[in-house]
């Protein structure tokens, strides 16, 4: 088998039923399921709670916050701070290189 080729499964592209049909489902319950944080927000006892509920709603609303992740430098020092997405494209860009790089190698019998 080819590396790289896709067997078995669900076309590219091809909708899940089954996930679209929980996601329908649990869609019914979203509006009850935001007012009870937004009651939570403003009434539960305890102010972890409270907090747990601001976040939840604050993540529909407006998406979670970027995750940042700090670079440093030779001496240990902050260089510069990059997204979670930005990070994780310069892996895959390290790891692009290398597999080029290894295909490149000529192999010895």
């Amino acid at each position: 088998m080819a590396k790289g080729i896709k067997t078995g499964g669900r076309v590219k592209g091809t909708p899940n039923k089954s996930t679209d049909e929980i996601k329908a489902l649990a869609q019914q319950h979203g509006p009850k399921a935001l007012e009870r944080l937004v009651w939570l927000a403003e009434n539960a006892d305890n102010q972890a709670t409270q907090l747990s509920a601001c976040k939840e709603i604050l993540d529909r609303g407006y998406g979670k916050p970027i995750q940042q992740t700090q670079s440093l430098n030779a001496e240990g020092e902050v260089k510069e701070e990059i997204s979670n997405l930005e990070l994780a494209r310069w892996v895959a860009h390290l790891l692009n290189k290398g597999l080029k790089t290894a295909e490149e190698k000529p192999t010895s019998h």
